[in-house]
């Protein structure tokens, strides 16, 4: 019989093992990054977060973070847009684990502001839902889908937008599910302009997903909020720009 206190031995020698691994990996990703070697920092980071303590919700929060880092540097080096996309959701789990860091909280609003013209993809979104839900958060996603100027018309960036939308909820990992579409709008305008016009902006959301995509309308909720449920509480150019979306919620 093995002593209990050889095995306790053993478990601790396998735990400093990893720690060293980890923290080996995170310093190398770390020397990639300042050398612009951005392909091996995403190589050195990935090695740590399989290395880390997977308890370790500071650890594996500070890896994503970098991480996210690494690829949206690559991204920016090459333009590979998939990068882009890896990199938000590295850094939407990074905030998820650090019960939201303003650090990384204000990481992803400078990327998502620069980058706000980009489609995002169904694959995306839908990863996206899916790990909220992984973390016990409610499964939530903003879009910003555009609409011509004061309306509730979907512009062309808008259509693209709404159709990876609904590929997404269509696709099987949301069989059977609810959904609900909450249109929001930023801080100009009046009460009176702003919660009739982000209700109609859902509305137009809620009716491409069933004249394209074959959604039942029962398993669709729309709310229009106008101004009263901000994104971000500032009156900059960027806040009224990350304000103006649609939110779409997995119900169940």
């Amino acid at each position: 019989m093995i002593n209990k206190k050889l095995i306790l031995i053993i478990s601790l020698v396998a735990a400093a093992l990893i720690v060293a691994d980890y923290t080996e990996s995170y310093k190398k990703g770390i020397a990639c990054l300042k050398s612009n070697d951005f392909r091996a920092a995403v190589y050195h980071f990935d090695a740590a977060l399989s290395d880390c303590d997977a308890s370790d919700k500071k650890v594996r929060s500070r890896v994503h973070l970098r991480l996210g880092e690494a690829y949206y540097q690559l991204f920016k080096a090459e333009g590979e847009t998939a990068n882009y996309f890896t990199a938000v959701e590295n850094l939407e789990k990074a905030l998820l684990l650090s019960d939201g860091s303003s650090v990384v909280a204000e990481f992803l609003k400078n990327i998502r502001y620069e980058n706000r013209d980009l489609v995002i993809p169904a694959d995306h979104i839908t990863r996206s839902l899916a790990n909220k839900k992984a973390f016990g958060v409610e499964p939530t996603i903003d879009l910003i889908i555009n609409f011509d100027l004061n309306k509730a018309t979907l512009n062309d960036r808008g259509i693209e937008q709404a159709h990876q939308l609904g590929r997404a909820l269509s696709s099987p990992a949301f069989d059977g599910c609810r959904f609900m579409i909450i249109g929001h709008t930023d801080k100009t305008g009046t009460d009176a302009i702003n919660d009739p016009l982000s209700y109609n902006r859902s509305e137009t959301v809620m009716k491409f997903l069933i004249s394209f995509y074959s959604m039942s309308s029962e398993r669709i909720i729309i709310k229009g909020k106008g101004s009263r449920e901000p994104r971000y509480h500032g009156d900059t150019k960027k806040d009224c720009a990350l304000n103006r979306r649609v939110e779409v919620k997995v119900l169940d």
